[in-house]
């Protein structure tokens, strides 16, 4: 019986369009099938993304979610309040090689104001320290954000490093201690892609809207920006307690420790 009435769906659609076909000015014709064009376009790459991140996180052990159940737009980081209309959207959580991360795209509407929507792919992960807010941020990238930020500019000396980022940081010599000559070369090698915040006990990264890179390299990105603040301040001396999400930012639940 369903059979029937699919193919009579069918029929009754083909005859439809024949006659709007037949009537219909031209022009309203190729608005017609550049609508619904566009809408089946944006339809399957939507569903290809999740297809391709749910795939890519059980390769990589890691756990998908809809949203931000973590709050983590509550998280101290700069980044998440000079944003207009910022959301998270497909999140990826877990252990990767021994560290528990966090990876996601971070979407808001774009400075000018015209309904087009910027989206910056990010990765959090604890730095086992609590740390003052810090900054580093590539200068093209401000074009992609409504405001620059609150702290206090920080200036290098003159070089490669200087030439692509800004920092910002209220505890000078702070920023000096983990920006060291082998950090600012690290940073400066990337070249002006990616761009790197600590606040409290928690580093993000993420990624010019530009860059369009895969979860893979968001993570080695990380990794290796956690690697080299170990190699700046040193080890880790105590314990610090795990990261409670600003309450009056989202109101979500800290996040749970990973399982996998």
């Amino acid at each position: 019986m369903r059979s029937w009435v699919g193919i009579l769906v069918v029929f009754v659609g083909v005859i439809a369009l024949a006659l709007f076909l037949r009537v219909a000015h031209p022009a309203l014709v190729l608005v017609v099938f550049l609508g619904v064009g566009g809408f089946l376009a944006l339809r399957y790459r939507n569903r290809a993304r999740e297809e391709i991140a749910g795939s890519g996180a059980r390769v990589l052990g890691l756990k998908s979610e809809v949203g931000d159940p973590f709050g983590l737009l509550g998280y101290p980081f700069e980044l998440f309040g000079r944003a207009t209309e910022g959301a998270v959207e497909h999140l990826l959580w877990g252990t990767w090689q021994g560290v528990d991360v966090k990876q996601f795209d971070f979407t808001c509407a774009a400075p000018a104001g015209d309904g087009e929507r910027r989206s910056l792919a990010c990765a959090i992960a604890p730095l086992g320290r609590s740390v003052p807010p810090l900054v580093i941020e590539p200068e093209s990238l401000l074009m992609h954000l409504a405001a620059v930020g609150q702290l206090t500019p920080v200036a290098f000396e003159p070089g490669r490093f200087a030439r692509i980022y800004s920092v910002r940081c209220d505890d000078e010599s702070f920023a000096r201690s983990l920006l060291d000559e082998p950090m600012r070369e690290w940073l400066a090698d990337l070249g002006d892609e990616w761009a790197f915040e600590v606040g409290g006990p928690v580093a993000l990264v993420y990624a010019a809207p530009r860059s369009h890179p895969d979860v893979i390299t968001v993570l080695m990105t990380l990794k290796g920006f956690l690697a080299r603040l170990a190699d700046s301040l040193g080890p880790v001396e105590a314990s610090v307690p795990p990261l409670q999400a600003s309450s009056g930012e989202t109101g979500g639940s800290p996040p749970p420790p990973s399982s996998g």
